[in-house]
């Protein structure tokens, strides 16, 4: 199937209505049999032009859910470690988009059912790399997770809210930190223990932001020297917000 496969895909792709039609009607066939999903991660993984990858994964996201639980625990198994090798080894952004929202269908069977115990870790590992394309891409992830799997981020709340807070001030990347900030009104609007983590990491941020810019205010007219941090001799008192205890989001 996949080389036939593929052939349909870069057809697919075509600007010619007539063949990409023709593509559509036979992909759509294909894709009863459950072996497609194998096929489809090939392509992920292998196909030398991103648009068809991208397409891969598109067709990955469509169908996993019908086709899963037809699935050995060896394809199963495949499925989820090339996710992660496209999310970590691809270079196209949109592919490595595409990938995750895969991963967040996948991660609704996988999760729940103990067949996934290394997703979470992956995410904080990857949410912590000096790249900021796998940094990006794992906050992306938690945030659409949190509508397919939120409640097994319960015993990890504590931890994500450091890792938010510190991704919110990413000194590097603008697209980092907005993915931080989507991260958050994700944690917003799942539960209220959710919105407990997401407000805590709020009052952190700004309460920072306030200090860091009263701090380079101080520095700038001359009445703190640098290096020295801010005190209550200074007459600004800074609120202190201790940490949080541990609390039990393509086509």
């Amino acid at each position: 199937m996949a080389q036939s496969l593929e052939l349909l895909l870069i057809q697919f792709l075509m600007p010619d209505n007539d063949a990409r039609r023709q593509a559509e009607e036979q992909i759509k066939r294909l894709a009863k049999d459950p072996q497609v999903i194998p096929a489809l991660i090939h392509h992920l993984r292998t196909a030398k032009t991103p648009n068809v990858r991208q397409l891969s994964a598109v067709l990955l996201r469509k169908k996993i859910t019908g086709h899963w639980a037809k699935l050995s625990p060896q394809l199963r198994h495949l499925v989820k470690q090339s996710l992660i090798e496209s999310i970590t080894m691809e270079h196209s952004p949109p592919v490595r988009r595409a990938s995750a929202n895969v991963v967040s269908i996948v991660a609704k069977y996988a999760v729940p059912a103990g067949e996934w115990p290394d997703l979470l870790p992956f995410l904080f590992q990857c949410s912590q790399s000096a790249q900021e394309d796998h940094r990006e891409v794992a906050l992306i992830l938690f945030s659409s997770l949190t509508e397919t799997i939120g409640i097994a981020f319960r015993p990890h709340f504590a931890d994500l809210q450091a890792l938010l807070l510190k991704c919110l001030q990413d000194e590097t990347s603008n697209r980092v930190r907005v993915a931080a900030l989507k991260a958050v009104g994700s944690f917003l609007e799942f539960t209220q223990d959710g919105a407990e983590v997401a407000l805590l990491v709020f009052i952190n941020f700004f309460t920072s932001s306030i200090e860091n810019l009263v701090t380079m205010l101080l520095i700038k007219v001359g009445s703190l020297p640098q290096g020295d941090p801010l005190s209550e001799e200074d007459g600004l008192l800074v609120p202190q917000v201790a940490p949080a205890k541990a609390v039990e989001t393509y086509k």
